[in-house]
């Protein structure tokens, strides 16, 4: 399980190794444990700005592994995130 204040530092190493938000997605689903989802999401919010809804969009997609290989599941995660990960 990853700890609350690693998520931050995590995340923009994916994103500064030119991932997107499906890779942030899949780094949540590989560090999950008890609570660290709920973490995971204050850190997009924290380190990104990303809005209450899609943090829980992303949330709702690590929590489905069926859904990581379907790309018109990952393309509408793309696009319900519209925050811009910098």
């Amino acid at each position: 399980m990853t700890a609350m204040e690693e998520w931050g530092p995590i995340f923009r190493r994916v994103v500064d190794g030119g991932g997107d938000i499906t890779d942030i997605a899949r780094a949540m689903r590989a560090g999950a444990g008890s609570g660290s989802l709920i973490w995971a999401g204050r850190a997009l919010r924290q380190e990104f700005g990303l809005t209450v809804r899609e943090v829980v969009d992303v949330i709702a997609w690590a929590e489905a592994p069926e859904s990581d290989g379907d790309e018109e599941v990952l393309a509408r995660l793309r696009s319900e995130v519209r925050t811009p990960l910098r």
